[in-house]
């Protein structure tokens, strides 16, 4: 397709955001195939990872492009590179819907459709409706669905973005925070104590940790929560010390140098024993992560203000002193400014969510985070299936003008930022930005204008040396669907 904006937005940016917080329309023969599969490049509980524009090894590249077959893909570019055309890709996960479930009322408004030719080749189907009411027919080829393997919650090890890096989950869905807008939220009651067990994790997350690092060739960690009970905060900090010596010795059995490795943790401010502290206090266990190993750190704020974090996180008999609005926004500015000293600008990150807070508060957060030395990412809201909101939640959800408006503003303010810097410091803040483990979430949600933090830069290397060939990118799945139909 020759038109690559409608309006001055990108069409990828629309679709991405759209498909995030709506979902697609999938064959209905293909929608249980589809919404039971486990993806190894990433899992979600109810959708599909999409790499929207595809995903070409160089030599597939070069093959289209000698055969005029990237027309869809260059657009107002001339003299399409490789490397220019892994800067372009846009990443989105996306819910999944019947196509069945398609009526008149949809189709006079956005939506999208997957759908497949003759030959097993996705591609994405359907219109933009803008703010002024006129429809924009839009067809993308290729849209490079995942599908490379199983992933099992309770084992909580995935690998990610293309082989750059393994995600573990520490806890699952164990969380004791209950926030309003996670999918998590009605887990908070159900929290089981003692999830940190030695056969746990050496007998599931110890050999899937040895085994990427074997196979894959894996020298990058990634952790994730969720969030423990005060009772269980010691052995959370234990079971994370467990998985990076179990990280580290598979580096070394597998002779990867242990210096180019890098461990980015995803955590809630904390102490040893509590989530509330002095900022000695989180400093003394910020600095105790680092010696661990950990390279970058992500405390994700997702509510600015005090208020809305009592009004979207609140405090209640499951997760008092664990809550985001018992944590407060004071002491995520604190734990953030010694995150800072410790690991170093813009190795530090935190997610903000559009949507449930005026915009002006989106802007505020942005402004004083980026001034610390905090890089912000930002996810356009999108309301659990679990929401206890009922309907508060899902009319919170921003368009795409005010993601790309917030998205400019973004790059504006970093930029601003690093003028007032000297050209080493401004080098390493953008290297500490785009270095980070965790920046590959960008994809899935921020950044949707693609032109403040392009493809992350050791990924861009790893599909530039040829590692991407086993990503898919046209999926034979038409013989599979006659097979399922003739049984």
């Amino acid at each position: 397709m020759e038109q690559r904006k409608i309006n001055e937005y990108s069409i990828l940016a629309i679709i991405k955001l759209y498909i995030y917080q709506h979902g697609i329309f999938v064959p209905d023969e293909l929608f249980e195939k589809l919404h039971e599969n486990k993806y190894d490049g990433y899992r979600t509980t109810s959708g599909i990872f999409m790499k929207l524009g595809g995903t070409l090894s160089k030599a597939e590249f070069e093959y289209f492009r000698n055969n005029g077959m990237i027309n869809h893909l260059i657009g107002d570019i001339s003299n399409l590179t490789y490397e220019k055309y892994l800067e372009q890709r846009e990443w989105a996960t996306a819910g999944i819907i019947t196509e069945s479930s398609i009526n008149s009322q949809i189709e006079s408004d956005t939506y999208f459709k997957l759908q497949y030719d003759k030959d097993g080749r996705f591609k994405i189907i359907g219109q933009y409706k803008d703010k002024t009411g006129m429809i924009f027919p839009i067809e993308l080829d290729d849209v490079g669905i995942f599908l490379q393997g199983k992933y099992n919650d309770e084992e909580a090890v995935a690998i990610q973005a293309g082989g750059i890096r393994a995600r573990v989950s520490i806890a699952g869905k164990n969380c004791s925070s209950g926030c309003s807008f996670c999918s998590f939220s009605n887990e908070a009651s159900q929290y089981k104590k003692n999830t940190y067990t030695d056969e746990k994790l050496y007998n599931y997350l110890a050999p899937l940790i040895e085994q990427v690092v074997r196979e894959k060739g894996i020298k990058n960690l990634f952790i994730t929560g969720g969030n423990p009970s005060l009772d269980d905060m010691e052995n959370w900090t234990k079971y994370l010390e467990k998985c990076i010596s179990i990280f580290k010795n598979a580096l070394i059995t597998q002779g990867i140098d242990q210096n180019h490795a890098k461990i980015d943790a995803m955590i809630t401010p904390r102490t040893f024993t509590k989530y509330t502290g002095t900022k000695e206090e989180y400093f003394s266990y910020l600095k105790h992560l680092k010696d661990l190993g950990i390279t970058t750190i992500s405390p994700n704020m997702e509510i600015w203000s005090q208020e809305n974090l009592e009004k979207y996180c609140p405090s209640n008999e499951y997760t008092r002193d664990t809550s985001k609005a018992d944590i407060g926004h004071k002491s995520y500015i604190d734990f953030i400014s010694q995150a800072v000293i410790v690991f170093g600008k813009f190795n530090v990150r935190s997610a903000i969510i559009v949507g449930l807070e005026p915009i002006d508060k989106t802007k505020e957060a942005i402004t004083e985070l980026i001034n610390m030395g905090c890089y912000v990412t930002l996810s356009p809201f999108m309301p659990p299936e679990c929401a206890r909101y009922g309907t508060e939640l899902p009319q919170n959800q921003p368009s795409t003008e005010i993601m790309l408006e917030l998205n400019n503003f973004l790059e504006e303010t970093f930029l601003k930022y690093l003028s007032k810097l000297s050209i080493q410091e401004r080098h390493e803040a953008i290297i500490n930005m785009n270095n980070s483990l965790n920046s590959h979430n960008r994809h899935n949600t921020g950044n949707i204008n693609g032109s403040l933090t392009p493809l992350d830069h050791k990924e861009r290397d790893v599909l530039l040396s040829g590692y991407d060939t086993e990503l898919a990118t046209s999926i034979d799945m038409l013989d599979k669907v006659k097979q399922n139909k003739s049984m």
